[in-house]
């Protein structure tokens, strides 16, 4: 099959958005994230087609494309930074993040920065405070 042929069998981008397969995946992460992504997995398939000897067999699944779309849009989207455990033997090991916060001090940090806080208010006089006053 020559190559112009093999670029023929390939889904278009439409297609493969309103692919039932997808829809989950739409769903947690949008539908512009995963268009992104669906167009580039077309264009590493069409980078691999045109690189291809011409008597070079290719086979495509429909389904192993999708897969492959749902993982990197999953890949894109998680945080980078993860849990590790700490087994150097250096416990503030800053290559690791230091010291874990504590639970309670946690839960502080959140409330405040989730709400608005009187980081540079002074909530006695009513006039603008000193930011660094909170630890002293």
């Amino acid at each position: 099959m020559n190559k112009n042929m093999i670029y023929r069998c390939l889904p278009d981008g439409k297609s493969l958005l309103e692919d039932p397969l997808l829809m989950p995946v739409i769903e947690n992460y949008g539908r512009e994230s995963v268009k992104d992504v669906i167009h580039l997995e077309l264009d590493k398939l069409r980078s691999r087609i045109k690189s291809m000897p011409e008597e070079e067999e290719f086979s495509f699944c429909r389904e192993e494309l999708i897969r492959e779309v749902a993982e990197s849009v999953e890949k894109r989207n998680s945080p980078r930074m993860k849990m590790v455990i700490n087994g150097t033997g250096t416990i503030l090991h800053t290559n690791l993040g230091r010291a874990p916060i504590g639970e309670k001090h946690l839960a502080n940090v959140l409330k405040a920065v989730s709400h608005y806080c009187n980081l540079e208010f002074d909530l006695e006089t009513g006039k603008r405070g000193e930011r660094y006053s909170h630890f002293e």
